[in-house]
């Protein structure tokens, strides 16, 4: 009985590991396009834009970086924010 919830419970944490990853991933990448499109008119910025958050994307996935809270998210738009300006 013990096993069992053991493993219920292992697969549950793995599976809200796995959700959060993937929520990140997709936050990292929309902050990316989504700063990308508004940033379009000037080939600069945008050059600038993909050198910063392309490699906070590769080090997100290889989870080097921790995911984005309230307060580091705000800290990613505002660097996000003076590369582009």
């Amino acid at each position: 009985m013990d096993r069992v919830l053991f493993t219920s419970l292992h697969f549950i944490y793995f599976g809200l590991q796995l959700e959060l990853f993937l929520l990140t991933s997709f936050l990292f990448l929309f902050l990316f396009f989504f700063i990308n499109f508004f940033t379009s008119s000037s080939s600069s910025s945008t050059l600038l834009l993909h050198l910063v958050l392309g490699p906070v994307l590769v080090l997100h996935v290889l989870n080097v970086v921790p995911p984005p809270t309230p307060s580091n998210l705000g800290i990613i738009l505002k660097a996000s924010y003076r590369v582009c300006s």
